[in-house]
């Protein structure tokens, strides 16, 4: 590859990354006028995002191999789509069912998409010559960001969310389309994947594998109840409680742009220490805030922690 290729093929993975940000981030925000047009409640609606969680770790193992078969460059590009085409599903669900099958469907693609891109993105990467994932991470957390704002605009414009959804969709695939020829070209490799360790795994490992579950599951609870938290709590309009969501994802955005001149300074076992103090003074705001203006900061503390 050429130079211009490099860029290119560097602008193309940004592009997918945000992206991918923003699709889910218009989800996000319009979780509590999904729910109002299903006719569910909290419990129900708890449940049905498990069906999320489950399309993804479905679709995150089916496309290991698939990007080791075809090319991490051609699971991008399908991935891509299908999360454009099946973002407006939620939008145009019903009754709880429907949720259902529209969320295991969505949460199928964002979980391909994350092994697809992430995959190409070190391919990128390995090309460039110098580190460049966390940007491409932060350029997700960057389409989180404008996503909320875009849904908190559509929301306050009385846009329903299969509308919504769908204009975002379309717009998406648009990307898609500009994007996926820029891509770099990964001849198939298959392979086969190491078993683990007869004697097991670490301690240490064991530790930070749970620490990466509890962080997951931390950004789970702002993805799937930070607008519904502030819309039930504090009785705030649609519009509003995304805003929760855009604070969220804008500190967090902030957090995986300066984390590595942070771990330069005071090393990588300091800053997970403060960044969980940080994240649990945040929860802690949230939790008995009152107020929508702390209530937003604590969501901003709990994303920058």
């Amino acid at each position: 590859m050429t130079d211009p290729a490099y860029r290119r093929a560097r602008a193309a993975v940004f592009a997918v990354f945000g992206l991918n940000g923003f699709l889910l981030a218009m989800w996000v925000v319009h979780i509590p006028a999904v729910q109002q047009r299903a006719g569910i409640g909290n419990a129900t609606l708890g449940t049905l995002l498990l069906m999320l969680a489950v399309g993804a770790i479905v679709g995150m193992q089916a496309t290991g191999r698939l990007a080791d078969r075809f090319g991490s460059d051609r699971t991008t590009t399908i991935a891509a789509s299908a999360l454009a085409v099946t973002v407006a599903g939620p939008g145009l669900a019903s009754q709880g069912w429907q949720l259902a099958v529209a969320l295991v469907l969505f949460g199928f693609a964002n979980g391909a998409l994350d092994v697809s891109m992430n995959s190409q993105a070190v391919v990128v990467e390995q090309r460039y010559r110098r580190p460049i994932m966390a940007a491409f991470h932060g350029l997700f957390s960057v389409g989180g960001v404008a996503g909320a704002l875009v849904g908190a605009a559509t929301l306050a414009a009385g846009w329903a969310p299969a509308m919504s959804l769908a204009v975002t969709g379309a717009m998406g695939l648009l990307v898609v389309a500009v994007a996926s020829g820029q891509l770099v070209r990964v001849p198939p490799h298959p392979h086969h994947v190491d078993a683990a360790p007869r004697g097991g795994y670490s301690r240490r490992v064991l530790l930070l594998g749970g620490l990466a579950f509890m962080l997951m599951l931390c950004e789970g609870v702002a993805n799937d109840w930070s607008a519904l938290q502030v819309k039930e709590r504090l009785g705030s309009p649609d519009s509003v409680a995304a805003l929760a969501f855009g604070v969220f994802s804008a500190t967090m955005t902030i957090g995986r742009f300066t984390a590595d001149r942070i771990t330069a300074r005071i090393g990588p076992v300091a800053l997970v220490r403060y960044g969980m103090l940080v994240a649990a003074v945040g929860m802690g705001t949230v939790i008995v805030s009152p107020w929508l203006p702390l209530t937003l900061a604590g969501w901003g503390l709990f994303g920058a922690g």
